[in-house]
């Protein structure tokens, strides 16, 4: 077996490790019955937790699975074997700290459907080692699309092992030492998913590099690591500029106050739209990319059209989002419009 991924000593014998703890997730789905479309570079996949019933699981990921798929269907946030018992539990102190006094407060006070700032007086330290072993877990998981760059995850590991105990009561006496630390600069944005809206998407933003964004079920992340440079301003994010002055929520040093923007319904729906946006433009890109390449590399002269009605090929059809855009039915696609490109060139 593998050693700890957070300690580098114990065998990594847990199972069930979530990359975001599932309090976090609990207004998503709930849990066992998550029902999950992944985007990668290629494909989307689905994914169902092991609680969701045959009939869901089939109106869902668009057909009944098979007993080869349900061994290998996986929860992306759920991962074996990458951490030590030991540092299951030191996490686990730290989820429930944030959890009971983090979490509950901000459910409370984040209800009103408009935007404000919460001041969370001698809580710094507390919400940024959270966020950061959060974040960090997301770089370590093999089943998370984000990598933390140039060093970083090995800085944020080294400081959660040196900051998470194997007690509650330690954890509690060592936060409760040095309330106001906040080591790496943190920018956190939440908005109450008080209706369950499983819309929400869990997912980093990879056009960005330190700082590192991250859009977490009701939570909007911006951390610096290492020697970025946070004098270079982010003015302006996906919206996120017309609620607040995106630079000031940015927390660093010792702050008395953790500063966390409550974003407005109206921005975090726009928010939402733009992520979405943003993802159907990168998808399409990609799949005319992969159009071209396999065309120029037949040496097939093809245009502009023939890229477009290759992706409209994709996206047209009444069908389940995992099916329409999996990988075995755009490269059966694929052939059929290189064939179609080959009969028109042959006749040329």
């Amino acid at each position: 077996m593998e050693k700890c991924r957070l300690c580098l000593n114990n065998v990594a014998n847990e199972t069930g490790s979530h990359t975001v703890p599932a309090f976090i997730l609990k207004t998503l789905f709930p849990r066992d019955k998550e029902m999950v479309f992944t985007i990668k570079p290629r494909n989307i996949t689905a994914n169902v937790g092991r609680a969701v019933l045959p009939e869901d699981v089939k109106e869902f990921v668009g057909k009944e699975l098979t007993d080869e798929e349900i061994a290998a269907n996986k929860i992306p946030f759920i991962e074996d074997y990458i951490f030590c018992k030991s540092c299951e539990k030191r996490l686990g102190h730290l989820e429930s700290r944030y959890a009971d006094v983090i979490q509950k407060q901000l459910n409370k006070q984040a209800n009103t459907g408009k935007s404000e700032i919460l001041k969370m007086k001698e809580k710094s330290f507390l919400v940024s080692l959270f966020w950061y072993s959060v974040i960090w877990r997301c770089s370590v998981s093999s089943n998370y699309l984000f990598n933390l760059q140039n060093g970083d995850e090995e800085i944020l590991r080294a400081y959660l092992n040196e900051n998470l105990f194997d007690s509650s009561q330690n954890l509690l006496s060592h936060i409760d030492s040095k309330p106001n630390e906040c080591l790496f600069p943190l920018a956190v944005f939440f908005y109450l998913n008080s209706e369950n809206d499983s819309s929400n998407v869990l997912e980093p933003n990879s056009e960005y590099f330190n700082p590192y964004i991250l859009h977490i079920n009701e939570y909007i992340l911006i951390l610096y690591v290492g020697d970025a440079k946070t004098e270079e301003p982010l003015n302006d994010y996906i919206g996120l500029e017309k609620d607040f002055m995106i630079t000031e929520l940015i927390n660093s040093k010792d702050p008395q106050e953790f500063l966390i923007g409550i974003v407005s319904i109206e921005i975090w729906q726009e928010i939402k739209i733009n992520i979405y946006k943003d993802r159907a433009e990168t998808q399409i890109r990609h799949y005319g990319t992969v159009y071209k390449n396999v065309a120029d590399y037949y040496r097939l002269p093809c245009d502009d059209e023939d890229i477009r009605k290759f992706v409209k090929s994709i996206t047209d059809g009444d069908m389940n989002y995992a099916e329409k855009y999996s990988e075995k039915r755009r490269n059966e696609l694929l052939k059929v419009s290189l064939k179609e490109l080959i009969i028109r060139n042959s006749g040329m």
